[in-house]
């Protein structure tokens, strides 16, 4: 290509368009339609391509990965492609909740999928769950109503399916919405975070996808702690007061079905100890320096991590993972969150655990967690150009 780009400058011809240059090759054309790691070529841009169009053509990457792994993602962004990533990623992530068992735990969408069999049934959910009580579990429901609405067509299903219903479908949309716009995230499926996500069947991996389809920004009404983060990454006004009005309306309907829930509820998360704002660890303000990026979907949304109340915990990390423009930073950060864990049963931690308190044991994981996971991710996050660049991963094509 470069080859014949400078016959042309030789012969004197005028240098083709981006539009004229791809319809050419057969490539597609358009900032929406033009995988950004198809061209790894250092020709300067004025030789095909006006400067103001260059960011749109070439897309945001800045680490000019090898040729043959930028030929690998444009392969994995095409539909039929992505497409059976996506299906793989629907059957692990199905497996993993299906297998999902422990002595002592038991996945979220339990309590959850018990809490919308009550509500069919006319009972208060907030009632029957905790310790001790109907639904046994070593806490207290702290999710909002709109939560267990969501489950309510599998509530006639074992809870099983339920599981694996929550845990495959979003982590399969998701899987084909990166693949088809930047196919690098793809190594968030590698990570301990996206693990621990599929077998609590959380809704991390369907609030993700807002990023992708901001019409599916109302299910921030079944977690707020972490909707409200993702939110925070919304590309335009337009799609934030969308997703915030469809919220605002299953919250009202809920209401409807039960009318004090959100007392019940407050009352629930006043005695947790697993939630707190990052910022109240040890050095979390730090995370805060994210704003300086504001701009950007990556800076709000690390900022908003930091400052809206998460579960101490790696399966809260899972967001942090798009942050970095790289591959090998995905990468990082993805491999990162094993750490946590490897740590936390380590010198000098590990034998404290057996006599630690619930509070002292959240309080270690926040702080391993933060140095280990969000502060690399805050590097990440400072390194990129302080310009509005709100597209995730900037789309090869519509998905």
């Amino acid at each position: 290509v470069v080859n014949e780009i400078n016959a042309d400058k030789e012969r004197g011809t005028t240098a083709q368009t981006c539009s004229s240059f791809g319809a050419s090759t057969g490539v597609p054309t358009g900032p929406h339609a033009l995988s950004p790691y198809w061209w790894t070529f250092d020709a300067p841009p004025s030789t095909f391509c006006p400067m103001d169009q260059w960011d749109a053509f070439r897309g945001p990457q800045r680490d000019r990965d090898a040729p043959a792994f930028q030929q690998v993602t444009f392969i994995l962004s095409r539909r039929p492609v992505a497409m059976l990533v996506a299906i793989a990623v629907a059957l692990a992530a199905g497996w993993i909740a299906g297998h999902a068992d422990h002595p002592t735990l038991r996945p979220d969408v339990d309590q959850l999928w018990f809490a919308a069999r009550a509500i069919l049934d006319g009972r208060d959910p907030y009632a029957l769950i905790g310790p001790g009580r109907e639904f046994a579990y070593p806490w207290p429901l702290f999710y909002p109503l709109p939560a267990a609405l969501f489950l309510v067509p599998l509530a006639s299903f074992p809870v099983v399916v339920a599981r694996i219903a929550i845990a495959a479908l979003p982590a399969g949309l998701l899987a084909y919405l990166i693949a088809r716009t930047d196919p690098r995230g793809l190594v968030l499926f590698l990570s301990w975070a996206f693990y621990v996500n599929a077998w609590y069947a959380q809704w991390t991996p369907l609030l993700l996808c807002a990023l992708y389809l901001p019409a599916l920004g109302f299910f921030a009404a079944a977690k707020p702690s972490v909707g409200l983060a993702i939110l925070a990454g919304a590309r335009n006004w337009r799609h934030l007061s969308l997703s915030i009005g469809l919220a605002a309306l299953i919250t009202i309907a809920s209401l409807l079905v039960l009318p004090t829930w959100p007392a019940a509820w407050l009352k629930a998360i006043a005695t947790g100890v697993h939630l707190r704002p990052w910022v109240t660890v040890p050095g979390g303000f730090l995370l805060l320096l994210s704003l300086l990026r504001w701009r950007r979907w990556e800076g709000r949304l690390l900022a908003a991590i930091a400052i809206v109340p998460q579960t101490f915990h790696p399966l809260a990390t899972l967001p942090v993972i798009l942050l970095p423009a790289s591959f090998r930073g995905k990468l990082l950060l993805a491999l990162l969150t094993y750490v946590p864990g490897v740590l936390l049963v380590r010198e000098p931690w590990g034998p404290r655990l057996a006599t630690a308190t619930e509070a002292e044991i959240f309080a270690v994981w926040g702080r391993l967690i933060l140095w280990t996971v969000l502060i690399p991710a805050l590097f990440f996050v400072l390194r990129l150009p302080d310009r509005r660049d709100d597209i995730p991963g900037r789309p090869a094509r519509s998905p």
